[in-house]
């Protein structure tokens, strides 16, 4: 546990350092240099959820096997490359983790004042849990991020190619086809902070009651259509419904951080209204709202990737913008992050933080 606790903070200050660099010095190339370390580490991590086991397993397939053959032709086709290489298997690993975080940073490329806290938020809010497993979905989210980047400046081809694109990582980036009309239409959608707040005391409120049991089969048929339909066979129902699901002080964290992130939203997106952050945000509060309905429905969570996968993206300008503009709510919101942090790996044996070298292992 302290190894693990070692690493992961050598890592928090070395990358946001190289991120300070970049943003006091406007060179990308320092951003570039944290995600590769960042890459390395992840590539030598190991069991870090029930995804990345099936990824390793099919790495270690024929590829006409039925692990490989049910990818999509993308991310298959970068895995079969470097099997064909026959490169090891954390080189693979190592890559998708490189590309993910390059795309994320690569769409605020043009905002060197974000770097610092985006990684803050990244790597203190422990999103590298998610994109360490869910490899997939994960790259089809980060390559939306470059779409939308391409939306706000009304580029449609690239903005579609990309879509295209996280289409054959997995499929569910179809969905994703609306959202270039929709921002074409409306740049922003929620304005009113006090709505938002109330609407989002409403979904915790509505975080205790289950409304899964009269949606059950309208999720199963969105899940099988979205391509999610490997979590309906042995694991099912504890993706989709996590009964054990404990709320404690952890869930209390977060509802302060995300009523943070809403308090400040009209200020954040006046100040980087040059960005795609208002786009990013109208996707972000959506994402709130059905990550506090559907709290205890992993499934869902995993749909949800397209929406709250942007709450660390949000946090990173909120942070950026409190640190010129008032310093007591930026320490007061770091302070939030630092404890999402502390907890998370505290429940290290339990929640697949734990830093495992595969070299223990295999």
């Amino acid at each position: 546990m302290v190894e693990s606790f070692v690493i992961y903070v050598t890592l928090i200050f070395v990358s946001v350092g190289l991120a300070e660099v970049a943003r006091r010095s406007r060179q990308f190339g320092f951003v570039v240099y944290a995600i590769v370390l960042y890459a390395m580490l992840f590539g030598v991590r190991y069991d870090v959820g029930v995804d990345y086991l099936q990824y390793l397993f099919a790495y270690q397939q024929p590829e006409d096997s039925m692990e490989v053959t049910r990818m999509e032709i993308g991310f298959r086709s970068i895995m079969l490359t470097f099997k064909a290489m026959g490169l090891h298997f954390t080189l693979f690993f190592a890559f998708v983790a490189f590309l993910q975080l390059f795309l994320v940073f690569r769409s605020v490329k043009e905002v060197p004042d974000v770097y610092p806290f985006l990684m803050g938020t990244f790597m203190l809010g422990c999103v590298w849990l998610s994109y360490a497993n869910g490899l997939r979905q994960i790259l089809s989210v980060t390559l939306f991020m470059m779409s939308l980047y391409y939306t706000d400046k009304k580029k449609l081809i690239l903005a579609y190619l990309f879509i295209l694109a996280a289409m054959l990582m997995h499929k569910s980036a179809m969905i994703l086809v609306v959202f270039y009309p929709l921002f074409a239409l409306k740049r922003v959608w929620f304005s009113n902070v006090k709505i938002q707040i109330l609407l989002f005391l409403t979904a915790l409120v509505l975080s205790n009651v289950s409304l899964l049991d009269s949606l059950s089969e309208a999720i199963d048929s969105v899940a099988t259509f979205l391509g999610y339909d490997n979590y309906m066979e042995d694991s099912y129902q504890e993706l989709r419904e996590n009964e054990g699901l404990r709320i404690g002080l952890g869930f209390f964290i977060n509802a302060a951080v995300n009523l943070f992130l809403i308090l400040f939203s009209n200020k954040v997106k006046e100040e980087y209204k040059n960005s795609y952050l208002p786009i990013a945000y109208n996707l972000y509060f959506i994402g709130v709202l059905l990550n506090a309905v559907f709290i205890r429905s992993q499934l869902i969570g995993r749909m949800n990737y397209y929406f709250y996968g942007f709450n660390f993206i949000v946090g990173g300008f909120t942070l950026a913008y409190l640190f010129k503009r008032n310093k007591f709510a930026f320490a007061a919101l770091l302070a939030l992050y630092v404890s999402v942090f502390v907890a998370t790996l505290y429940r290290m044996e339990e929640n697949t933080s734990l830093f495992k070298f595969f070299w223990d292992y295999v």
